[in-house]
């Protein structure tokens, strides 16, 4: 019979392999996961089954949420499981933020199978493990909750004729009664317009018979914005690490600021198929404020926000276009245009 469990969270295989495989001599029995989404949904499963599971490995950098981050996460529902961090890059994170994070242990790659056992026994003998009686079930959470309210919204994406005055326009689609936001960009599109209303005819309404009619207007791409159909433990995962982070200070950048971040709209055919890894990973990373899904040419609309372009830049070439099913990526950088500049 094996031992205890360990949740193994690392994107690199060879290291999932490797120290799976030697733990397991050692008489740990592990549960390997390739990303924090997938770590939370391993929990979620093991959770609502009653299995414990007893220490946690997990690296600092990981495709979608930070590894420190995920700490800060799990340990809000499972403060009783240990949690060792591991990173290949110790020079990018400072001791002190690692102490002050109070993080359970810590090690720096490459490191044994024996140096993590020993580990486990320290927090066996610190009686830093405390297994709980009873292994209490995620709430679970209405899947509306993920978007906005429960109004209906479509992105209108609008290239305008030469010469035509840009700013005029853009104030009239600006106030609107159904717009909620309408941005002057950089790119294939001038224009690019979110609409909210009660049913998706007004907004069809909308595009037909006054904004597709607008003098000024060389052509619009549609796009309607529907719920992506997610495995229901996937959902769930999401939901609650939303009312987590809504509790910390890292949730701020997820908030609509352009007059203290640079703004990007980033728009991507994907594979139909690939949807449900894709979508949690860009709607929890930090930098994207809105991940919506639609029909039509592209199957996400994200906004991202950041310091500056070169930030913006990090993550789309480090984390979106290196994603498994992503077709095409455009980019419409927002130019800002305040009314107190009219």
């Amino acid at each position: 019979m094996l031992g205890k469990k360990v949740l193994l969270v690392d994107d690199e295989s060879s290291l999932r392999r490797t120290l799976g495989l030697s733990l397991l001599q050692l008489g740990y029995e592990t549960e390997p996961c390739v990303s924090g989404v997938d770590a939370l949904k391993k929990i979620n499963l093991y959770t609502n089954n009653k299995i414990p599971i007893d220490y946690i490995v997990c690296d600092i950098k990981l495709p979608d949420i930070n590894g420190m981050k995920l700490f800060r996460i799990i340990k809000h529902r499972h403060p009783e499981i240990p949690i060792v961090l591991i990173t290949g890059y110790p020079e990018k994170y400072d001791s002190d933020e690692i102490t002050d994070f109070k993080v359970d242990g810590y090690l720096e790659k490459p490191f044994s199978a024996d140096e993590l056992v020993n580990k486990f026994e320290t927090f066996e003998k610190e009686h830093l493990y405390h297994k709980p009686a009873e292994v209490e079930a995620p709430v679970k959470v209405e899947t509306q909750e993920l978007t906005k309210d429960k109004s209906v919204s479509a992105y209108f994406l609008i290239k305008l004729d030469e010469n035509v005055d840009i700013f005029d326009i853009y104030k009239k689609l600006y106030y609107m009664n159904n717009t909620l936001y309408c941005d002057i960009t950089s790119g294939d599109y001038d224009l690019i317009m979110l609409i909210q209303a009660d049913s998706m005819d007004i907004c069809n309404e909308l595009y037909k018979n006054e904004i597709s009619k607008m003098e000024g207007i060389k052509e619009i791409e549609y796009l309607e914005v529907s719920q992506p159909i997610l495995e229901n433990n996937v959902t769930n995962v999401m939901l609650e690490v939303e009312r987590i982070l809504s509790e910390d200070d890292s949730k701020s950048l997820k908030q609509r600021n352009l007059k203290k971040y640079l703004t990007t709209y980033v728009l991507l055919q994907i594979e139909k198929e690939k949807l449900e890894s894709i979508y949690p990973t860009l709607y929890l990373d930090e930098n994207i404020v809105y991940c919506d899904y639609a029909t039509g040419k592209y199957n996400l609309v994200l906004l991202m926000q950041g310091i500056n372009f070169g930030e913006i830049e990090k993550v789309i070439e480090e984390k979106i276009i290196n994603l498994d099913g992503v077709l095409k990526m455009k980019k419409f950088p927002i130019i800002p245009a305040y009314e107190s500049n009219w």
